[in-house]
């Protein structure tokens, strides 16, 4: 009787790696198909296993800068002369005045200014003559005419419109010390020498009611006009 043959059966470790073969490819495949996105990231400059989600904010913040307060006061050193209406009575003398200003800038095109002026001279009416301390205290407002092209070259004009007070304070002892109400016009043109220093020339017209020194009892006053040439030095601060 013949024995029957079968066919061979295929060794459990040729399975086993051929498996295994198989599952290396699987992983190789899979580990190409990741490694592409992150050299496309490389390459664009993104960092390696960083998640891109847009364009990457590099913008620095910068603290805003604060601007120098601008400056507001001034202080100004004025001399000049003072003169009055000719050969009247009651109208003193043509004397030197000599003062300060102390000024602030309220907007760019208007300021503020307080003068406190001395001016010795003399008196002479119907009554007599006499030498007294002249005081001229005044307030006034100046409109300028600050444009950027006049700022360029250093020239600013600018007008004055006021009120005060002039005080006459005779030397002899038995006199009447008046004060009289002045208003006052005028106008000029300051330059800057420096961030901090400038220039000033103007001319400012007052008008008063002057009163008699030597009766006091005599409230009647005449009207006279002085006319003030003068020049200043200013500090800024």
């Amino acid at each position: 009787m013949r024995s029957q043959r079968t066919a061979p059966t295929a060794a459990p470790g040729a399975a086993r790696r051929g498996r295994r073969a198989a599952a290396w490819i699987l992983a190789a495949a899979l580990g190409a198909a990741g490694a592409a996105p992150v050299a496309a990231r490389a390459q664009a400059g993104a960092p390696t296993g960083a998640a891109v989600s847009g364009p990457a904010d590099t913008a620095t913040v910068r603290e805003p800068e604060i601007a120098p307060a601008p400056r507001q006061f001034r202080l100004a050193a004025t001399g000049g002369g003072l003169f009055w209406d000719a050969s009247k009575s009651r109208a003193p003398e043509d004397a030197g005045a000599f003062g300060l200003d102390v000024e602030r800038l309220l907007v760019r095109y208007l300021s503020l200014r307080l003068g406190a002026t001395y001016f010795p001279t003399r008196v002479e009416d119907a009554g007599g003559a006499t030498d007294v301390h002249g005081y001229l205290l005044e307030v006034a407002a100046e409109p300028r005419l600050d444009l950027p092209a006049l700022e360029r070259v250093g020239v600013i004009p600018f007008a004055t419109v006021g009120a005060g007070t002039i005080v006459f304070d005779p030397r002899q002892s038995d006199l009447t010390t008046r004060s009289q109400n002045a208003f006052e016009l005028g106008g000029g043109v300051e330059a800057r020498i420096a961030p901090r220093l400038g220039a000033r020339a103007e001319w400012r017209t007052y008008t008063a009611s002057l009163q008699t020194l030597f009766v006091p009892t005599d409230r009647s006053g005449v009207t006279r006009h002085a006319r003030r040439l003068l020049v200043s030095l200013y500090w800024t601060f």
